[in-house]
C-alpha cells in the first residue's frame, strides 16, 4: 500500500498552483470591472458628443425671440389648404429679413416630416416664392436656406439613435421611416428636381448608404427609404436624370445593397424600395453590381453648420 507523499516540493508546487488560480481569478475579475468601467466611460463620451452636435444644430446666428417663435409655430401648425394664401403672405413678410432665413428653413423642414399634405404644401410654397423672385437676383439665399434647413433636420435624425435601434418601438412602428421618406422627398424637390446639386460637404449620400449598411436592418430601411424618395426627383431634372454619372453611382451602391439584401433575406422593404426606384427612373439591367459595399468602410458625417 502506497502512503501519501510527504515530498515538500510537491506540496509547495500545489500551494503555488492554487495561489496562481486565485490570482488569475482576481485579475480576471479586476479586468472585467475595468472593462465595464471603460465601456460606460466610452458610452458617456459618445452621448456627450451626440448631445453637443445636436446642440450645435439648434444654434443659429440670430437670436429668436419667444414671441416670433410662437407666431411661426402657430402659423406652421395651422398651415393647410384653407389658409394657404394667408400663411404664404406671413412667410413672405418674415423672410424679407435675411437673418431669419436659416432658422425658418429649418422650422419648415422640421414640420415637413410630419405629414405628406404639409410636405406638398411646403413644396408648393417654395416653388411659388421661387418664381416670384423674393430676393430678385439673390434667390439662391432663399433656396440655400431651405436646403440647409432640410439637411440640418436630416443630421438631427441621423444623430437620434432611436431611428436605428431595432428594439425601439418608434422605429419598428414605421414612424421614423415616414420621417425619412418625407425629408428625402422634400430635399429632392428643392434640389435635384430644380437641377440643383447636393454638395458633398453638405450631405454625402453614398457614404450615408455605406454607414447604414454597417448599422444593420433598421438603419438601412430608414436610409434606403430616404435615398429612394430623394432620388425619385431626378425624373424631373434635365441635369440629374438617368444616366447622369452622379445618379448612376448612387444607383450602383443601392443595387449592390439590394443584391446582398436578397441573398441574406434581410428586409422586403429594402428590396421593394430599390426595385421601385430603378423602375421609376429607368435604371434597368444595364446597371450592374460592382461590389461597392466595403465591410471596413466607416462613414464620417460632415460637420454641422
Amino acid at each position: 500500500m502506497m502512503g501519501r507523499s510527504n515530498n515538500p516540493n510537491s506540496m509547495t508546487n500545489s500551494t503555488n498552483s492554487m495561489q496562481n488560480i486565485q490570482n488569475n481569478k482576481k485579475l480576471t475579475a479586476e479586468e472585467e470591472k475595468k472593462n465595464q468601467k471603460d465601456k460606460k466611460k466610452a458610452e458617456k463620451a459618445k452621448k456627450d458628443r451626440v448631445k453637443k452636435k445636436l446642440e450645435d444644430l439648434d444654434e443659429f446666428n440670430v437670436e429668436i425671440e419667444d414671441k416670433l417663435d410662437k407666431q411661426v409655430n402657430f402659423m406652421l401648425n395651422n398651415f393647410d389648404q384653407n389658409n394657404y394664401a394667408n400663411s404664404k403672405k406671413k412667410v413672405m413678410d418674415l423672410i424679407q429679413e435675411e437673418k431669419y432665413l436659416d432658422w425658418f428653413g429649418w422650422k419648415l423642414a422640421n414640420n415637413t416630416k410630419e405629414t405628406e399634405e404639409f410636405m406638398n404644401l411646403a413644396s408648393r410654397l417654395v416653388e411659388e416664392l421661387d418664381e416670384e423672385e423674393v430676393y430678385e437676383d439673390r434667390d439662391y439665399l432663399w433656396i440655400e436656406a431651405l436646403t440647409n434647413g432640410v439637411i440640418r433636420e436630416i443630421k438631427r435624425a441621423l444623430l437620434t439613435e432611436e431611428n436605428f435601434d431595432p428594439e425601439n418601438e418608434k422605429c419598428s412602428s414605421g414612424k421614423s421611416r415616414k420621417d425619412f421618406k418625407l425629408l428625402g422627398q422634400y430635399l429632392g424637390l428643392l434640389t435635384l428636381a430644380k437641377n440643383r446639386p447636393i454638395l458633398y460637404d453638405d450631405l454625402d449620400v453614398k457614404s450615408l448608404l455605406h454607414e447604414a449598411y454597417q448599422k444593420g436592418k433598421k438603419a438601412l430601411e430608414n436610409i434606403i427609404t430616404f435615398t429612394c424618395h430623394l432620388m425619385s426627383s431626378v425624373n424631373k431634372s434635365v441635369v440629374f436624370k438617368h444616366p447622369n454619372a452622379w445618379t448612376t453611382s448612387i444607383i450602383l451602391v443601392m443595387t449592390e445593397i439590394g443584391n446582398q439584401n436578397k441573398s441574406s433575406h434581410r428586409s422586403n422593404i429594402i428590396t421593394f424600395a430599390i426595385e421601385t426606384l430603378r423602375h421609376e427612373i429607368g435604371a434597368g439591367e444595364e446597371i450592374r453590381s460592382l461590389s461597392m459595399i466595403s465591410t471596413e468602410y466607416k462613414y464620417q458625417p460632415p460637420s454641422s453648420r
